[in-house]
Parts: structure tokens; sequence; C-alpha cells
């Protein structure tokens, strides 16, 4: 049993909903990233004429998901940018490319298979063989 009164409970009760219906910063950010999106889907669709709002979806979708994973410093431009690029390349997020912060602001690594699928859509590369190389193979001068 509680010692407070009826009017002390209703008044916790009623802090507590408003805080359960606060969103959280990442939470925040991503609604922001998708306001973004639908404020320049247009834009971004006339940019990348082969792909248009397709692209756009997946990117929203993407930038939306990976925020969340995100330092809060980091800002909804550079993640929305981020993800736009990597998808205009073709390449998926946690597979071929990685999006991390660095100095918040979120950046675009494309990973080893990231770099072998755009080799290969070259053109110019029939075959790669990836493999490892271990610090005794560098000293043996392999």
């Amino acid at each position: 049993m509680s010692n407070q009164g009826p009017q002390n409970q209703q008044q916790n009760r009623q802090q507590d909903d408003r805080q359960q219906e606060r969103p959280s910063p990442n939470q925040q950010r991503a609604e922001h990233i998708r306001r973004m999106f639908r404020e320049r889907a247009k834009e971004l669709a006339a940019i990348f004429p082969d792909d248009g709002i397709a692209l756009v979806t997946r990117a929203q979708s993407t930038a939306c998901s990976v925020s969340m994973g995100l330092d809060i410093n980091v800002t909804a431009e550079s993640i929305a940018s981020a993800a736009i690029a990597c998808h205009h390349l073709g390449l998926d997020v946690g597979d071929q490319a990685y999006i991390y912060p660095f100095k918040g602001q979120a950046k675009l690594t494309i990973g080893p298979r990231g770099l072998i699928a755009l080799a290969y859509r070259s053109g110019f590369v029939r075959s790669i063989e990836a493999r490892s190389v271990f610090k005794a193979d560098v000293d043996a001068g392999l």
C-alpha cells in the first residue's frame, strides 16, 4: 500500500504517462529523417532518375534504422546523406558498406564485399581472389 493520497497517485500516473509519450532522442532523430525525406522526395528522385522513388524509399528506411544505433550527436543530415550514397552505389548497409559515427557526422565506409561488388559491376574485372594476409606472410615477403 502506498502512503500517498489519491490526488498524488493520479499526478504520478499523469507524469508517468507524459514521460512514456515523449519519444527518445533517437526516435526524434529518426522522425526528423523521415520528414527530411518526405520534404525532399521529388528533388532526390530527380537527382537519381534511374532509381527515383525506390532509391529514396530504401535510403529513408536505412537511414532511420541506422540512426537508432548511432550516437545521438550524429546529425540526421549526415545519416541521410550516407544512406543515399550507399543505395546509389547499390550496396547493402551492414554487409557491403557500413555507416559509423565520426566527429558528429555519419561516415560511409565501403567494406571488402562492397569493393568486390563494385569491381565486378565495373566490367573491368573478371575474377577476384580474396584471402587473408597474416603478419607472418608479410614478414616472409609473400
